[in-house]
């Protein structure tokens, strides 16, 4: 039988034993706030911030997108340069788009732009899709196309090119805002357009209208500006502890046109490059997005827009898709270093493609055309979701910029 001095031993030793594990406890916490960054550091955990329990299964109808044809009779080296952002998302924010709704509202709208453009308000009907307006002498027009709600100004580029541009007063970062108020005028904006990125490219005109790309902004008579919008890729779960260093946040990605270049709206500029008098050339397809109509979220920021959330391949494997030739894996850009950028894409023939790994992000492609009245029109009302992969690839007779596409969420 214990008897009271060996209690009082037993109850020291396990009132001792309680105190030393809570101090190596509250020891181990100080030790991750002051030292997290060597302790935690970055890694695949960050993008558990992203994922959601609501997660879908299944994946969406896959967008038909055509790989580019190269010139190589044996398959090219592939190198993979330095290593994938520890940030990418393990879900991502799949956007459904409206379904056009035809009614006099379009029409009026098209009926504005030609009013901003100071164009005939009489209009002409092309067919049973398609109204004109033209200014007095022809040289100014717009189409638009209610299938598809598209929008098509055209001028000359020659005649255009007699009013160059007054390179003095401006500079890239000035034709891209002036391009953007001009998108605003003509009711062409939205949020993910204005916040989104731009592409200038300068050029002159030829004697038989082409276009031929130039370095600087003083030898162009144009300029070229493409307008992306950008969307919330992935979205924040939980909020993530300060001790983790670089803590991930919300995601925007671009959105591209199938023609890998485009945007949301192309147009051309001249003379000041500042107001619709100085439009040459514009084309617009619009796309609109479902509103997010739930009053409650699980993210930290409420979406504007509705989205499913899909599980998303990890980025080796899609890197392995693109060595493997498999599909979901496409070759969306391959343009010669020093060619003409708008020249239609011409086959080249690639010994290696060496990636950048660092550049890996991921993009939104939309679809071909919005015109789901038609049923030949493969259409399911996604904008999809890819990793865009980017490099340099070596030719047989010099270097050229490369984009790959990797479908993101599994099939």
């Amino acid at each position: 039988m214990a008897n009271l001095s060996d209690t009082v031993k037993n109850t020291r030793r396990i009132i001792l034993g309680f105190l030393l594990f809570s101090a190596i406890v509250l020891l181990g916490q100080w030790l991750i706030s002051m030292f997290g960054d060597d302790i935690i550091g970055p890694g695949p955990s960050e993008a558990s911030y992203y994922l959601s329990p609501n997660a879908a299964a299944s994946s969406y109808s896959r967008f038909p997108f055509d790989s580019l044809i190269t010139l190589n009779q044996q398959a090219p080296e592939f190198v993979k340069v330095g290593d994938f952002p520890t940030n990418l998302p393990n879900s991502i924010n799949v956007y459904n788009i409206k379904e056009k709704v035809i009614n006099l509202s379009t029409v009026e709208r098209a009926s504005r732009q030609a009013e901003t453009l100071e164009l005939n308000p009489n209009y002409q009907r092309i067919d049973a899709n398609i109204y004109r307006w033209s200014d007095e002498t022809n040289q100014l027009t717009l189409e638009f196309n209610r299938a598809d709600f598209s929008v098509k100004i055209r001028s000359d580029f020659l005649r255009a090119a007699q009013t160059p541009l007054e390179s003095e007063n401006l500079d890239e970062e000035a034709i891209i805002q002036s391009a953007k108020q001009i998108a605003s005028r003509l009711e062409m904006s939205n949020d993910p357009l204005q916040n989104g990125e731009a592409r200038v490219d300068y050029a002159i005109v030829t004697q038989d209208r082409k276009l031929q790309s130039v370095e600087t902004i003083e030898e162009a008579q144009l300029v070229r500006v493409i307008l992306y919008e950008n969307m919330q890729s992935a979205t924040l779960r939980q909020t993530a502890p300060k001790n983790i260093p670089n803590p991930p946040e919300n995601i925007d990605s671009i959105v591209r046109r199938p023609d890998f270049e485009t945007g949301s709206i192309v147009m051309y500029l001249n003379g000041e490059a500042r107001g619709v008098e100085n439009l040459v050339w514009l084309d617009h397809v619009p796309m609109e997005y479902k509103e997010n109509t739930n009053p409650t979220t699980q993210t930290t920021q409420k979406q504007p827009y509705d989205t499913d959330i899909y599980p998303v391949i990890e980025v080796g494997t899609a890197f392995e898709m693109i060595k493997a030739g498999k599909d979901g894996a496409y070759l969306a850009s391959l343009v010669k270093r020093g060619k003409n950028v708008f020249d239609d894409y011409e086959p080249l023939n690639v010994k290696k493609f060496s990636f950048d790994a660092a550049k890996t992000r991921v993009i939104y492609i939309q679809p071909d055309n919005w015109d789901h009245l038609n049923p030949d029109v493969e259409w399911d009302a996604h904008l999809y979701a890819y990793y865009l992969f980017e490099g340099v690839a070596l030719l047989d007779n010099g270097e050229a910029d490369f984009a790959f596409l990797v479908d993101i969420v599994p099939q």
